[in-house]
């Protein structure tokens, strides 16, 4: 046989995640609530995506303003101060008071200590406080909206610490971006907001909780994940780009507008609040976070013909250059998750990289002291803030092309890699290219919050901006444009880091406002990625990996045609009737760590429907009426029902549980089974009736008490407790079960099974025999790439096995599985 053995897969697997459900709940109940709905309420309901969306946008763009002041207030600080001391020897009025030697070292003492105390900060917030903070976050948000649950990666202080630490570790001087971590705090706000924490428990308003399900939440942390890049480059089209392209597995066209919505929002905010910084809100022109400047009309824009072949090997650069970065960033990143596990060596590493990295900054353009005078057009007269030449220890009107290269921080380096045109120097780029290369490739994978697109930026500017200069040297005569070159170099690296294409090419379009280059940045971008794949896969595809993050891709491979679904199936399947005691519930959920369940009719077995654990779980607590008080250790998200549950209780008497657990036995054996037809036109106080459900059945149990917690997680049922009345209750599970779940037959082509589960975004899908029967489920489990490729290997050792032997039932599996279960809770 071919059907895996799940124990021996569970133990294999470092399996910390939990699926998320992004199919439609089809229940009966839920069709009463629909039906029950107005126009009006429908119209409002779809009014509050719209002002969801919109506040998304607008907090995104407001954290993202704050982090940009934040870091250029800490960045002056630390420079300034350096700086003064750098200069203080080369005026008249401070020669003489410390010898040069002296100066240089209190500049290093003032840069060292104030970049290892804001890395420190950085540090600290992570391995203290909240170490899923660390990283750019890309990796979680593309898993999260693949279907895959990661604890923690959406709360409030997760947020925190992601922008407090970016911030600080920006500031530090670390070879990281601020942009990538904004990603991950766009998806967090959009989470909060759509989720509204304990809002709807202090308001008193059910319908705050309409949002609050696993679809609903994957469309909102989309829009916020677009939200995040547009504010991080001011490109609301590159966002939503972003977020199609890179982060999201589901999307549809009504997606499309209200993304494109929130990332305007974004942009708009940031740039208002930028521009009223900048003292001039009436004219808005600073669009996001970084900008790279714009090139003039002077700046020799156009380019040649021969031109191209430069830039196609600037892209087989790039590809080269991120395949290698990629393998080797990963190759660290593994060892780290071996060794670094303590807190006390996550921070001792940071600030021997901040160390590292500060010492480098200072000390290059010391050893390779050359000063050059700066151009006549250039704007550092006096104490101009736009001067892009660092002077380090040189004289006025003079500039260190090392200095003016490292010794600033990274946006101006970029800027002045893009527009100087002064000659940087053929050696100057290469130490340029070969230092950040390996800071980024270290830098990526500290434990502070970091993100990958200006440490590609840098590097590609580096080998960019050589190319350029040699090209001008040997053919243009003085023509060529270099920092054109080094745009293009720095698009042809991030393309070979991050395989992106697309949303790659607009964001870097709308970040220059370079129309002209539109076509060389699509073609190297093309080249790059063609390049870096027949290496590896992305950079963020490989941390997602490494994070053991069971992600679906988006297409099954192509020997899968010879696999079946009864290949990759879990089997046996814990099943439970149409109707179950409220004790056996219990104890079968105990046993167990499933987290969906397969109904099958009381005789016959017939599969008619599935049902999720955390369903059970909330009829369960309704039934044992538990006081307020006596919640200990139990899910924030439930907490609501049982104080409503109390209220019923007191409203039929005295306080009795008993009372009320009779009148939700009441409720319960009222409910029929499927059959009934509802119709749009029928009073909405008997749909319920035709539903086969009681007319007061909202007043008892609503379908937005089904709802799911923030993080999605998992009631355990740990603190429940039943006494002996009610674990006899009976409870018919069909008006909360979904009625017309997707299933596959076992002879189902693991394709299908593929394209079926990755395109609904399901979490189970119930594998069935021709009669109907249930003999496995297959989740994503089974669906990954290595666990299907374990599988071929197997069945290629048994060629017998294409077909499933029968007369291994399902259902007699099931039968052992609950008595084995039985057994079991019977023992403890």
């Amino acid at each position: 046989m071919c059907i895996r053995d799940s124990a021996s897969f569970l133990q294999e697997m470092d399996w910390g995640f939990e699926s998320l459900d992004y199919d439609v709940v089809e229940s009966s109940l839920n069709k009463v609530y629909l039906h029950h709905q107005t126009h009006s309420g429908r119209r409002n309901h779809e009014m509050s995506r719209w002002l969801c969306m919109m506040v998304i946008g607008l907090l995104t763009g407001l954290v993202a303003a704050v982090m940009g002041f934040s870091v250029k207030a800490l960045f002056s600080f630390r420079f300034s101060l350096s700086r003064h001391y750098l200069h203080r020897n080369l005026h008249p009025d401070g020669a003489g008071e410390l010898p040069p030697w002296a100066d240089m070292v209190m500049a290093y003492s003032v840069f060292l200590v104030l970049a290892l105390a804001y890395v420190l900060v950085a540090v600290l917030l992570v391995a203290l406080v909240e170490p899923v903070s660390a990283g750019s976050g890309i990796p979680e948000i593309k898993g999260y909206l693949n279907g895959c649950n990661f604890q923690r990666v959406l709360r409030v202080k997760t947020m925190v610490c992601k922008v407090i630490g970016v911030v600080f570790a920006v500031a530090g001087g670390l070879v990281l971006g601020k942009e990538g971590p904004l990603v991950h705090t766009g998806a967090s706000i959009a989470a909060n907001v759509s989720h509204l924490p304990q809002l709807p428990r202090i308001i008193g308003k059910r319908w705050l909780k309409r949002f609050r399900s696993d679809r609903h939440k994957r469309d909102f942390v989309s829009a916020g994940a677009a939200a995040g890049v547009a504010a991080a480059f001011g490109a609301p089209m590159g966002g939503v780009l972003f977020a199609l392209e890179e982060a999201s597995s589901f999307w549809s066209l009504s997606l499309t507008w209200m993304v494109f919505f929130c990332a305007m929002c974004s942009t708009f905010m940031l740039n208002l609040l930028q521009s009223a910084k900048n003292n001039s809100m009436a004219h808005i022109d600073s669009p996001g976070l970084i900008t790279f400047g714009t090139w003039s009309s002077m700046d020799n824009q156009a380019y040649e013909s021969w031109e191209l072949p430069f830039f196609l090997l600037m892209g087989v650069v790039g590809g080269l250059l991120g395949g290698l970065f990629n393998s080797l960033n990963i190759r660290l990143c593994r060892w780290r998750k071996r060794v670094r596990r303590e807190a006390w060596k996550m921070v001792l590493e940071a600030l021997l990289v901040g160390m590292l990295t500060a010492t480098v900054q200072f000390w290059l353009p010391a050893m390779y002291h050359k000063c050059v005078g700066q151009p006549s057009d250039s704007e550092c007269s006096g104490s101009s803030a736009n001067c892009l030449y660092v002077r380090y220890t040189c004289p006025e009107k003079q500039f260190n092309p090392m200095a003016t290269a490292v010794f600033a921080t990274s946006e101006d380096s970029i800027k002045g890699l893009f527009h100087n045109h002064a000659h940087y120097g053929t050696e100057v780029m290469v130490i340029f290219l070969v230092v950040y290369f390996c800071l980024a490739l270290v830098t990526y994978g500290v434990a502070v919050p970091s993100g990958l697109f200006v440490p590609g930026i840098l590097i590609g500017c580096g080998y960019g901006r050589m190319i350029g200069e040699a090209v001008n040297t040997a053919f243009g005569h003085g023509t060529v444009n270099p920092g054109i070159y080094a745009f293009i170099g720095a698009s042809s690296m991030l393309g070979g880091m991050s395989r992106m294409t697309i949303s790659l090419t607009i964001i870097l379009v709308e970040t220059t406002n370079n129309m002209l280059y539109l076509l060389p940045v699509m073609v190297v971008l093309m080249i790059s990625k063609w390049v870096g794949d027949c290496f590896n896969i992305s950079l963020y595809d490989l941390h997602l990996q490494l994070k053991g993050i069971p992600f679906v891709e988006a297409e099954p491979e192509r020997h899968q045609e010879f696999l079946a679904a009864c290949h990759v199936m879990h089997s046996p399947v814990l099943c439970f009737k149409e109707k179950e005691t409220a004790g056996n519930l219990l104890r079968l959920l105990r046993s167990c760590q499933h987290n969906g369940f397969p109904v099958i009719t009381q005789h016959d077995e017939y599969y008619v429907g599935l049902i999720t654990r955390n369903e059970i779980a909330l009829l369960l607590r309704k039934i044992a009426g538990l006081h307020p008080g006596e919640w200990k250790n139990t899910p924030r998200a439930a907490k609501g029902l049982i104080n409503r549950s109390h209220k019923i209780t007191q409203a039929h008497g005295s306080g009795s549980d008993n009372h009320f657990t009779q009148d939700y036995l009441g409720l319960l054996s009222n409910l029929n089974g499927p059959g009934a037809e509802l119709q749009s036109d029928v009073d909405p106080s008997h749909l319920a009736g035709q539903a086969g459900l009681p007319a007061d059945v909202l007043k008892y149990v609503h379908p937005l008490d089904f709802t799911t917690s923030l993080s999605s997680t998992v009631d355990k049922l740990d603190d429940l407790e039943l006494n002996s009345a009610q674990e006899q209750v009976e409870v018919d599970l069909r008006p909360f079960m979904n009625p017309v779940p997707l299933s596959v037959q076992e002879v189902c082509p693991v394709t299908r099974v593929f394209r079926v589960f990755r395109g609904l975004g399901l979490r189970h899908l119930v594998v069935v025999d021709v009669e109907n029967h249930v003999v496995g489920m297959i989740s994503r489990a089974e669906l990954s790439h290595a666990q299907i490729d374990k599988v071929e290997k197997e069945c290629s050792k048994d060629p017998t096995a294409a077909v499933r032997d029968r007369s291994n039932s399902g259902r007699g599996h099931n039968a052992d599985l609950k008595e084995m279960l039985m057994m079991q809770d019977d023992d403890e």
